[in-house]
């Protein structure tokens, strides 16, 4: 395709372009003589997308372009939504059936006012109207809606673009952002500027209460799940609060780890302590028995002695009642008088024994009375080491069943302080969530009350310009495409041979020789059209000629073709014609009609195997059958000879043709040739160059220029 192809295109369908283009501007002229005018309300809204107030980092929210594109988008689609267009439909006809029947053309033209009453009957209308508030008014047009939603009437009022009150004609509300500000306008075009400017308003209380509910309903139910969720998070803290409390009293703990602490310090001082007294218990006792061994010699002397310890015995049980208080309760009191007993027993014992031995001594000659003395005061202190021993033995016992009853209250109180730490950090979590929640519902409280009007609906004073200049200008430009489109798509979609190039890029043969169509001779009687077939069959003239004087002997034509229609009755007569005008003899072998006569012209002409007859004449011409229905002859096509393809331009290549073309290649044919039918007149320039014909000065012009571009 070029530019000549597209100017070839434009030349055939120009005549029905210029009927089309005007019968289309006609029509649309005579449609829109009886075209309203529009009126236009504008209305600009601050959206405060960008300005918005965080009060969770009490400054400015942080935005980006994401989230901006997002807020406009809401706003954008709540005023496009049915939902919205539904509330402001029911506003708007409570609205004028509020104004009652004389009103001002300001708010509502007498044309518009005449065809609401057109729209319900009396009766409705009278019922509307008695309702004196406008909530109670839109209650009732929203039931009438409910039952006959499915009614004509109601599809005539509320869903056609015709009605002020229908969502096609609500729903051309234009909204956009103006630049990359917080603006946003709002345009709505109606016949009535009263009811344009009505609705824009409408659409405009109906958006803030749209988007502020929308934006606070969702964190209401936040807000609201987390008061619950804290709620239900206290009462398991204090829960497990109160199971630490009974633990505590049930086992007489006050704070485990300093009473666990103190125990271990304690049982520690116990132990050291108690070694002490069994090193000097063993000391003690070591000491008496030597004592013991030294009196052994006086036996007497000695039971003399053992009499005295029935004092000692009570000193001991007082020393034993000492140990017990020292180590335990430590009364101060108890302590002192005990041992005022102590003191008082000890010196009872000392005075006897005193009196009693003074003049006795031991075999070793060692003074009896400090001997005796010495006995007493190992045996006290031995009696006083055991009375310790006992209590720490009991101390000890008390230790190991205080370890015993403390060791799994542990892990029990690790239990217990581990569930109220989870579920103290869980209501520290719901309680932040909570918090968060209320800001962001604040937050976005502040947001919706910042959406603001900044420019009301205007009442639009003057129409628009009419539409109807461009309306006939658009009809007119279609009616001009339409039949070039028409004639570029069935061109386009053509699978015809149709051109030289085509036909050489299906068979992969030169095209030797072509002639144009019937329509050719019609349109162009100053061409010579006997002339232009002798031009059209020059190259295979000159061929012929070389043949006949190289080979010296006759030359053969065979003529093939695919189809009946391939018009080979025609090209054998223009072949005719010019062999006659050349005067060289030839004769014709017409074996394309035997499917008209009977079957033994086909079996002479498959057998036959001699060759042609006549060889005396320069030039036989072969007219084979149709070589997609017959069988051809393979004696007659090997010969040497010219082979020539009658191809029709409006015949389809299919691919049957080019499966029987790829045959007769397997052949290897030499001399092959492609002979067009009907070929266009623009096409034939491209076989026998150009025709003499009278053009126009313009098309001279054009055509010099695209030879040049060329």
């Amino acid at each position: 395709m070029n530019a000549i192809y597209f100017l070839r295109l434009l030349h055939n369908s120009f005549r029905w372009m210029i009927i089309l283009g005007f019968s289309f501007a006609i029509i649309v002229f005579v449609f829109t003589i009886n075209m309203p005018r529009e009126y236009e309300s504008e209305a600009e809204l601050n959206s405060s997308v960008s300005t918005s107030v965080n009060l969770g980092d009490i400054g400015p929210a942080p935005m980006d372009f994401f989230s901006t594109s997002s807020k406009v988008d809401n706003i954008i689609n709540t005023v496009k939504s049915r939902q919205t267009l539904n509330e402001v439909s029911t506003a708007l006809l409570s609205y004028h059936l509020g104004l009652g029947n004389d009103v001002s053309e300001l708010l509502i033209s007498n044309l518009s006012l005449s065809n609401l009453e057109d729209y319900f009957s009396i009766e409705v209308m009278e019922e509307w109207r008695g309702e004196k508030s406008d909530d109670k008014r839109r209650k009732a047009i929203d039931s009438w809606k409910e039952e006959n939603i499915t009614s004509e009437g109601y599809h005539r009022v509320f869903e056609s673009e015709k009605s002020p009150y229908g969502l096609k004609s609500l729903g051309k509300v234009q909204i956009y952002r103006i630049g990359s500000s917080d603006l946003m306008r709002l345009t709505y075009r109606w016949n009535d500027a009263g009811i344009a400017q009505k609705t824009l308003s409408l659409i405009l209380d109906v958006l803030f209460s749209k988007m502020k509910d929308m934006n606070l309903s969702m964190s209401r139910d936040v807000v609201a799940y987390f008061e619950i969720e804290l709620e239900n998070a206290a009462g398991n803290l204090s829960l497990a609060e109160q199971q630490m409390k009974i633990f505590r009293e049930e086992n007489d703990i006050l704070n485990f780890y300093e009473q666990t602490e103190a125990l271990s310090a304690m049982k520690e001082n116990m132990e050291d302590e108690l070694q002490k007294e069994i090193a000097n218990f063993n000391a003690t006792k070591a000491t008496l028995n030597n004592l013991e061994r030294q009196l052994s010699v006086n036996k007497e002397l000695l039971r003399y002695g053992r009499q005295l310890l029935i004092v000692k015995d009570k000193i001991a049980a007082i020393q034993r009642q000492i140990a017990i208080v020292e180590i335990g309760a430590k009364n101060q009191k108890l302590i002192s008088r005990l041992r005022k007993e102590e003191r008082a027993l000890n010196t009872q014992l000392k005075t006897d024994l005193l009196n009693k031995a003074a003049f006795e001594r031991t075999t070793d000659g060692v003074d009896i009375k400090r001997l005796l003395e010495s006995w007493v005061d190992a045996t006290l202190a031995l009696d006083e080491s055991k009375a310790r021993l006992e209590v720490f033995e009991e101390r000890k016992s008390y230790f190991d069943r205080e370890y015993r009853r403390m060791s799994p209250l542990g892990t029990n109180l690790i239990k217990i302080e581990r569930l109220i730490k989870v579920r103290e950090e869980y209501y520290m979590e719901v309680l932040h969530g909570l918090n968060q929640a209320v800001l962001h519902k604040q937050t976005l409280s502040m947001s919706s009350d910042g959406l603001t009007v900044s420019v009301p609906a205007t009442y639009p004073s003057k129409p628009l310009p009419s539409k109807r200049l461009f309306l006939l200008i658009g009809g007119f430009i279609i009616g001009i495409v339409l039949p070039y489109l028409t004639v570029f798509l069935f061109d386009l979609l053509d699978q015809s041979i149709k051109t030289k190039n085509r036909a050489e890029f299906f068979t992969g043969k030169t095209v030797i020789a072509g002639f144009p169509s019937s329509s050719f001779r019609l349109a162009h009687r100053d061409v010579d059209i006997t002339q232009l077939y002798r031009k059209s069959l020059n190259q295979l003239m000159q061929r012929i000629l070389n043949k006949r004087l190289i080979s010296n002997k006759s030359v053969t034509l065979n003529i093939l073709h695919f189809s009946e229609n391939s018009k080979k009755e025609a090209f054998t007569e223009y072949l005719l014609n010019a062999l006659h005008s050349e005067e060289i003899k030839h004769e014709v072998h017409d074996f394309s009609a035997i499917e008209d006569v009977s079957k033994s012209k086909y079996k002479a002409y498959i057998s036959n195997n001699d060759g042609l007859p006549n060889q005396t004449v320069d030039v036989n011409i072969v007219v084979h059958p149709n070589i997609l229905e017959f069988n051809y002859n393979k004696s007659l096509i090997l010969e040497p000879a010219i082979n020539l393809y009658v191809l029709n331009t409006k015949s389809i290549w299919r691919t049957a043709d080019t499966y029987k073309l790829n045959e007769l290649k397997s052949l290897e044919l030499q001399d092959d040739h492609i002979v067009l039918m009907n070929v266009k007149d623009y096409d034939m320039e491209n076989i026998v160059g150009e025709i003499p014909k009278k053009r126009s000065q313009i098309r001279v012009l054009f055509k010099r220029l695209l030879d040049f571009t060329s």
